[in-house]
């Protein structure tokens, strides 16, 4: 399985420690709060371990195994998204949001999220954490072009979702949580079927991400492919690719991780 990570959200003023790592030509500057006990990797013998790439499509596609050959393809996938985006604006002026707009994924990395769906053919998508639904709005619109999938998520308000339109939701489904939440996830992906795609951007503490990405990953399909976000926050994803041997993959996008 490829485990491909995205650390998103701005890397400034939060007081944790950071290294160094040249990758495509470019500095980065990977962030990650201290969680060093006895016995345990430091972070910079943990990020040997990640590949950092830059946000170019086709350089992020061949991390998926995706060929040249297809190039027409993925064009088609890339003016689809383009119509989608000017719907999801205007969806945003006139919609309720519950959530910051800068919440939802930069443009690249939901172009990323969307061919990958379209290539995939994906029959059960999971992501975790949903907000406005700007990555489910892609999500939804990726399986009903397909003509088969579908997108499940899971959240803690019930009230997410906003700029999903009617026929849209017709492809997803919400699962709220219910306290204990550790409990209530446990049994939500209990009842989901094998994954083809996982997707965690939820709550971001250590011992959250490591369930939820135990659950995620251990629900994936061979080939199956996990996503996380805002890996920064937190060491739950260096720890988990060290703990199961998982070459990581890290994209970077602008002045996002």
């Amino acid at each position: 399985m490829h485990l491909l990570g995205r650390i998103l959200g701005s890397l400034q003023n939060r007081g944790i420690a950071g290294f160094l790592k040249h990758a495509s030509g470019h500095v980065l500057n990977l962030m990650v709060k201290s969680n060093r006990h006895a016995g345990h990797p430091s972070i910079g013998e943990l990020a040997e371990k990640l590949e950092f790439t830059t946000c170019d499509i086709s350089q992020i596609l061949s991390l998926l195994n995706v060929t040249s050959d297809i190039a027409d393809e993925i064009s088609g996938y890339e003016r689809e998204f383009e119509d989608l985006e000017n719907r999801l604006s205007e969806a945003y002026q006139s919609r309720a949001l519950i959530a910051p707009v800068n919440w939802g994924l930069e443009r690249k990395s939901s172009l990323l999220m969307y061919i990958t769906c379209r290539l995939k053919k994906p029959n059960a998508v999971c992501e975790t954490g949903v907000a406005n639904g700007h990555s489910t709005y892609f999500l939804c619109n990726a399986v009903k072009k397909n003509g088969v999938g579908h997108v499940y998520s899971i959240d803690v308000d019930s009230n997410v979702g906003s700029l999903l339109s009617d026929s849209e939701r017709e492809h997803w489904d919400l699962n709220v949580l219910a306290r204990p939440y550790k409990a209530s996830i446990e049994t939500i992906f209990n009842g989901l079927p094998e994954l083809d795609i996982f997707i965690h951007d939820s709550d971001h503490t250590y011992f959250w991400m490591m369930h939820e990405l135990g659950l995620g990953y251990g629900k994936l399909k061979p080939g199956g492919l996990l996503m996380c976000d805002d890996v920064d926050l937190s060491n739950g994803f260096l720890d988990f690719c060290h703990k199961n041997s998982i070459k990581a993959s890290v994209l970077v996008e602008n002045r996002k991780f």
